[in-house]
């Protein structure tokens, strides 16, 4: 006799769909209509994987992972580590106020990465990137032996000759009376992708750093701490060299914002990546629950059982043993 769900009268799975059975249930009927595998580019699937952290879809994400992996071991190596970190910088990171926290290294190894803000369009610095330039000096006192990279380019509209990293430079020596020899400057960058781009150029071929710490306004801590991570990634995969760490960061604060939307985020690091971002893409959808295992237990026995979802989109299968629900049984 089929072994599969005999006993079992309902099950609750994350994905919020409540099914009864007792053979394998089919949430809907599998037919030949279903959505065929097309076999995509690595580019195309980061896109994908992007849009799928996006919009929230779990199963889609775990999907395009496999995909990748099918093709590139170390595209998807690289993959799970940006995603991760941009799992992190959502969830646990802790945005430092004012100052950068205590237990970072006090070498000429570190150095604070402080991010430019745009120019006033005479050239002049607005209060947000004098704020930010606060910051940075506060953090770098507290570490006397760090570097400290001014980044941001020309962004005055009527004063071509002046860059947001130079008006810091000056803005940092003239006014806080800041050691300019500390200071490291990256006077082409217009974007925050370029900014990550243009510094790990210079980090990684002009000095020895092993770690860097974000400092910028605090809203745009998550966004940049992500760019930089992951262009941190390549650059070294290019290079032949271990990746410079991200550490810690500090924050200037803006009382009227405080966040950026996660489509920003998305987009620029799609940017980074060098790929498109998709408008919309379809979401799996679940066709059957399928429980395999021991089907008759004593009273408080742990059940030996094992659930797999299938979904619509690539036939793709997953076991989702650990996040389902079993309840309720047949008495005997």
């Amino acid at each position: 006799m089929n072994k599969k769900c005999k006993f079992i009268c309902s099950m609750v799975v994350a994905t919020s769909i409540s099914v009864g059975f007792s053979m394998p249930v089919f949430a809907s009927t599998i037919t030949n209509e279903q959505v065929m595998t097309v076999e995509k580019s690595v580019e195309e699937l980061k896109a994908e994987l992007i849009y799928y952290y996006k919009t929230g879809q779990s199963t889609d994400i775990l999907r395009t992972f496999d995909s990748i992996k099918s093709v590139s071991e170390k595209e998807y190596n690289r993959l799970k580590q940006v995603i991760d970190f941009w799992d992190y910088t959502e969830n646990s990171m802790v945005e430092s106020i004012g100052v950068a926290p205590d237990g970072l290294p006090d070498t000429n190894k570190h150095a604070f990465v402080v991010l430019g803000y745009a120019l006033n369009s005479d050239g002049s610095m607005q209060d947000e990137l004098k704020g930010r330039c606060q910051v940075a000096y506060e953090s770098a006192m507290k570490y006397p032996n760090a570097y400290v990279v001014l980044a941001g380019g020309g962004t005055a509209a009527d004063n071509k000759e002046v860059t947001e990293a130079g008006q810091m430079r000056d803005y940092m020596v003239n006014e806080l009376n800041f050691d300019e020899s500390r200071l490291i400057i990256e006077d082409k960058s217009m974007t925050t992708v370029q900014n990550a781009q243009n510094t790990f150029n210079i980090l990684y071929n002009q000095y020895d750093i092993s770690t860097i710490s974000m400092i910028s306004s605090q809203y745009h801590l998550k966004r940049a701490s992500l760019l930089y991570y992951t262009q941190s990634l390549i650059a070294a995969e290019a290079l032949g060299k271990t990746p410079i760490e991200l550490v810690g960061n500090a924050g200037w604060l803006r009382e009227d914002k405080t966040y950026e939307p996660l489509d920003l985020k998305a987009l620029t690091l799609s940017q980074l990546l060098g790929v498109q971002l998709p408008e919309t893409l379809e979401a799996s959808k679940l066709q059957s629950l399928e429980v395999e295992g021991k089907t008759t237990y004593k009273k408080g026995e742990e059940l030996e059982l094992s659930v797999t979802a299938k979904y619509d989109i690539d036939d793709y299968t997953r076991d989702i043993t650990e996040i389902a629900t079993i309840e309720g049984y047949d008495a005997m």
